[in-house]
């Protein structure tokens, strides 16, 4: 008898690539009168399907017994699990770039299959965010084999060694300070994370008394990986597919950076008297126990212990009944961050309450000038 009552539930996981492939075959071979309905499959999941689940099925905060952690620890299903999302990603890219090419498919219906195709390669970015955090280095191989269709392959190394170094301080631009909406944020997460992940880099490199040209370089691995990836793409599907990715990878990159504004909005680690700032605690990550959006994602919402163990395994991640609280899981959210007002209405209160409405304490936009 297995010790994890969710054993088999983590296979959810997989159902976002397959969907979109049965979405696919629709679109394909359905009536052509539905063609835009497959096609929109990618939103409708994301914002339809997802809050809507996540809304009726029962919350999760009940810690797995101490003997149960280690047996869970060691069994090698879960990583399998997380690894066979790659193979079906592949297929959905493949399958969604012919569609999307082919000479009868409609400009509307190119951009809907881009933003189907998105949904699938968030979830595979989440994929490389599990992968990623662990020691092993075909690990780290199959996670920068998820991030390939995303064109983001600096995320492994910015998110490992610069966002949880420095979160929800003013040194962390995929942290996002109060007041700040979404999208003035998103242009300088993007910019910002790209910028660090060559500083990283290249102070990695210069420990060891090696060029940042060096072969020993990741980013430079990883760059020429996506040249090769998008290039065989564009070899297979010609310069229509240009556009369709283009669309696919800026609406990608917007799903992941959307999570990344509401994982610490407004959150701050005070700045010590030698100038470090506070040790990462509870109090610096937003959390929410929604089941179903938990294990749709590897339970990146318990986001608290994940940033506490940043190598333990989604399956032994923790509820913290200290660390704060989000209104809604992650898939419900989207449409909220989307326009700043409302999440401002939504989160305001919150934030201001989790403080006790000291303004010192919430991460500003003049914490920023401060720092620099």
């Amino acid at each position: 008898m297995h010790a994890d009552p969710k054993r088999k539930l983590w296979l959810l996981g997989l159902s976002i690539p397959v969907i979109a492939t049965g979405a696919l075959i629709g679109f394909a071979k359905g009536p052509k009168v539905l063609q835009s309905l497959f096609a929109s499959t990618g939103l409708i999941t994301l914002h339809g399907l997802i809050p809507f689940f996540d809304r009726y099925f029962a919350e999760d905060s009940q810690p797995l017994p101490p003997q149960q952690l280690k047996q869970l620890q060691h069994d090698p299903y879960y990583t399998r699990v997380v690894a066979a999302y790659i193979p079906l990603q592949y297929v959905a890219n493949l399958y969604t770039a012919h569609l999307a090419t082919r000479k009868d498919t409609a400009l509307l219906d190119t951009v809907l299959l881009a933003s189907l195709l998105s949904v699938v390669n968030v979830v595979g970015m989440n994929v490389a965010h599990e992968l990623g955090h662990k020691s092993k280095t075909y690990k780290h191989l199959l996670a920068h084999i998820a991030l390939l269709p995303s064109a983001y392959s600096h995320f492994r190394i910015e998110h490992n060694y610069g966002h949880h170094r420095f979160v929800a301080t003013p040194l962390d631009s995929a942290s996002a300070y109060y007041g700040e909406s979404f999208w003035r944020f998103l242009p300088r997460t993007v910019m910002g994370g790209f910028k660090s992940a060559i500083n990283i880099e290249k102070n990695r490199l210069a420990r060891r008394h090696l060029s940042f040209w060096s072969l020993n370089n990741e980013l430079l691995q990883v760059w020429t990986a996506g040249l090769i990836y998008h290039g065989c793409m564009l070899k297979l599907f010609g310069k229509k597919w240009l556009l369709f990715q283009a669309v696919q990878v800026a609406y990608t990159i917007t799903l992941l950076e959307a999570v990344n504004y509401m994982e610490h909005y407004g959150l701050k680690r005070q700045r010590l008297a030698n100038g470090d700032y506070a040790p990462v605690t509870a109090q610096h990550s937003w959390n929410h126990n929604s089941l179903f959006s938990n294990l749709l994602f590897y339970q990146l919402q318990r986001h608290r212990d994940h940033h506490a163990h940043p190598t333990k395994p989604f399956q032994l991640l923790e509820s913290d009944p200290t660390a704060p609280l989000l209104p809604k899981g992650y898939g419900a959210l989207f449409g909220d961050v989307f326009r700043p007002k409302r999440w401002f209405r939504l989160m305001h209160p919150r934030l201001l309450q989790h403080y006790h409405h000291d303004l010192s304490q919430i991460h500003q936009r003049s914490d920023h000038a401060q720092a620099s």
